[in-house]
């Protein structure tokens, strides 16, 4: 049986897929949580997204705060975005991300549960 792994990151109403021989899908759900400790309207949508995810039974992924500083371990400017990545992946800095910082089952800041969700359908390479 094959399985699709269907990453909600951004929404192109363009985009097809073969739907042929694909038997499961997979809805994984990515957010930002950028100024959840701060900001009781960013904690409450992160609270309805939650449900919605289980409601549908969707996989959920977060990072506290963004994805650049659970990565970069710092938050990064809009602008400075793509050299930061350059630079991440030319220095092959996911070696050093520490696998505690991606297992993380509530908000930490630097944190992120994206280990704990891609685990249930991916093995490791040790």
């Amino acid at each position: 049986m094959s399985r699709q792994i269907l990453l909600c990151v951004e929404t192109n109403s363009k985009a097809r897929t073969d739907y042929q021989y694909i038997n499961e899908t997979t809805v994984i759900y990515f957010i930002d949580l950028d100024d959840y400790d701060t900001n009781y309207e960013t904690k409450k949508l992160f609270e309805d997204i939650k449900k919605y995810c289980e409601t549908h039974a969707y996989e959920l992924v977060f990072f506290c705060r963004d994805v650049e500083e659970v990565y970069l371990g710092k938050r990064v400017n809009d602008k400075d975005k793509v050299n930061e990545v350059k630079r991440f992946k030319s220095k092959k800095m996911i070696e050093a991300v520490l696998p505690q910082n991606l297992s993380q089952n509530e908000y930490k800041i630097n944190g992120s549960n994206i280990l704990n969700v891609l685990d249930k359908f991916w093995t490791r390479k040790n």
